[in-house]
């Protein structure tokens, strides 16, 4: 975890072309708001005691906010924000007392945008590890910072923002994929069918299948009780295959049953947590 002693360095521009890529892929900003980061906001404030918490992503110029618990803003100047610090530091970001903060162009965006004595910030990551946002809450009194528990805590609705980006980017697959393959039939170059058991078996010996998990959250208690999972298959030509594409023929391969050696393979690591297929 990153205190104070936050002197920031800028990304390369290939690092930062890369990032700005893999935000676009998850077409999330200038959406409306949605229920469920508006969730994870609110249980970011009600859970560390903060006055608000918001969940921003930031493109060249911005941080744009999808969710906002305690104002109504939409988006904020990228320059000198909090973002930034996020994103050079690599790290979550704690400044217990603003006044004292030694940095006086970001202490002004801070001071504008929440009149703020504390925040924590941590970051929005892609499964590869990219920083396309932030998830920040803020408390009108300095504090001396925060506990173990409430970094995990925050770090870990951030990991579950982070798996609703994946979420909406497999949504969007599943609905374009059929529409190009109607679009080849029109065109006559219907493609011969793929995957054949070949294929399944060797994306099966590569560890080519994954699992990913969404964690659920207990309103009440605001402590995860378990975990949705789906398995995806990435394709090193293909790219992010539908589980339509792939589950019905894996049947006649066993792949159904394959998950008891898959599993241990992939660490059931929890990111990005998805529906079940």
């Amino acid at each position: 975890m990153c205190h104070e002693e936050l002197e920031t360095k800028a990304p390369g521009r290939r690092q930062e072309n890369t990032r700005l890529a893999a935000l676009a892929s998850y077409a999330i900003l200038d959406t409306p708001p949605e229920p469920c980061y508006d969730t994870l906001t609110r249980l970011a404030a009600e859970y560390l005691c903060t006055d608000s918490a918001c969940l921003g992503f930031a493109d060249e110029s911005r941080v744009w906010l999808k969710s906002w618990w305690g104002q109504n803003i939409r988006e904020i100047p990228r320059k000198d924000s909090i973002f930034d610090m996020v994103l050079a530091r690599d790290c979550p970001i704690v400044v217990p007392d603003v006044a004292q903060y030694p940095y006086g162009e970001h202490r002004a965006i801070i001071l504008g945008i929440s009149h703020a004595a504390f925040f924590a910030s941590v970051p929005v990551r892609t499964p590869d590890r990219k920083i396309i946002g932030t998830l920040t809450v803020f408390a009108s009194q300095p504090r001396v910072g925060i506990t173990e528990d409430e970094l995990h805590m925050l770090e870990s609705l951030a990991d579950i923002a982070a798996n609703l980006l994946e979420l909406r980017k497999l949504r969007s697959t599943v609905i374009e994929y059929p529409r190009r393959g109607r679009q080849a039939a029109l065109a006559g170059s219907v493609p011969k069918t793929w995957p054949r058991c070949g294929d399944l078996h060797r994306a099966l010996d590569r560890g080519e299948f994954v699992f990913y998990y969404q964690p659920e959250v207990d309103l009440a208690t605001r402590k995860i009780i378990g975990v949705e999972a789906l398995i995806r298959w990435v394709h090193p030509e293909r790219g992010l295959i539908p589980p339509m594409d792939f589950i019905p023929p894996s049947r006649t391969v066993r792949l159904d049953s394959a998950h008891r050696r898959l599993g241990p393979r992939r660490g059931l690591q929890p990111d990005p947590g998805l529906e079940p297929g």
